[in-house]
């Protein structure tokens, strides 16, 4: 089902958007069995115009210790000038950049909500975290690679997560599942990454990939935690620092746990 409404008509602040997101329809809409509609849309917007500014601020406070001063800086830089591009997407007065935005961050939110299915079955939260990381960092480098050869990586990728569904002790019902929620997740990072968004972010992937050892760490490290919080978000939990420092502190225990089970592993 698709219902349409004119955006202006949602909320007086989108009085600030350029005029042509007053006659763009954002639609109601259900992909994959999740509904986003056109009030969530404009949550996401306002919450991310929030949430990422706070988190560039933090990384250059006193509270952040992570590294030093310099690499913190730069960390903190880049994500600006990643904010500052969505940003002139989101402002640009195009209609055809106002549609590829809204794709964009529909995909997005379709594929936080289907992650946080997928995180029910799991009885430990740090299993659930090490495959969502594993998958993350093999997934990106499928849209580096040429096209031919993304099929054997893409079968690669979906045999590694066959094996830690096996291991994290998922009944046959809870793996299906977990392997249909992948499965439509995988297709939304490809048409996320088909956007016009979605490919100036790869650029700056690119560029990380460039950049000193402690700076891309930081880069990693942050990007990881914003994932967990979004996963973990909640009706009640608005994207904030807040949100932001429980993840923080999550993923730094879960990734203390893995380092630690490999060491045990290898001493074995």
């Amino acid at each position: 089902m698709r219902t349409s409404f004119p955006i202006c008509q949602l909320v007086l602040g989108l009085a600030l958007l350029p005029a042509c997101w007053a006659s763009a329809q954002i639609e109601t809409t259900t992909e994959f069995g999740i509904t986003i509609t056109s009030d969530q849309v404009v949550t996401e917007i306002y919450q991310s115009q929030d949430f990422w500014p706070a988190i560039q601020s933090h990384l250059i406070s006193g509270s952040f210790t992570v590294a030093d001063s310099e690499a913190r800086q730069v960390a903190a830089d880049f994500f600006s000038r990643v904010n500052t591009t969505l940003s002139e997407h989101l402002f640009a007065d195009e209609e055809a950049k106002v549609e590829d935005f809204i794709e964009f961050l529909t995909c997005r939110m379709r594929k936080y909500a289907l992650l946080r299915q997928a995180k029910c079955h799991f009885e430990q939260d740090s299993a659930y975290y090490r495959l969502i990381a594993d998958w993350d960092h093999e997934a990106r480098q499928l849209h580096f690679l040429p096209e031919e050869e993304r099929g054997l990586k893409r079968l690669a990728l979906i045999a590694r997560l066959e094996q830690q569904l096996a291991e994290a002790n998922l009944n046959s019902n809870a793996q299906a599942e977990v392997r249909q929620i992948f499965s439509y997740v995988s297709q939304l990072e490809n048409r996320i990454a088909s956007t016009k968004i979605g490919k100036v972010l790869l650029e700056f992937e690119r560029e990380v990939k460039t950049a000193e050892e402690e700076e891309r760490e930081i880069v990693r490290l942050v990007v990881r935690a914003a994932d967990w919080a979004m996963i973990n978000r909640t009706e009640s939990k608005s994207l904030n620092l807040e949100t932001f420092l429980e993840a923080w502190a999550a993923c730094s225990e879960y990734e203390r746990s893995t380092t630690a089970s490999h060491a045990s592993a290898v001493r074995k």
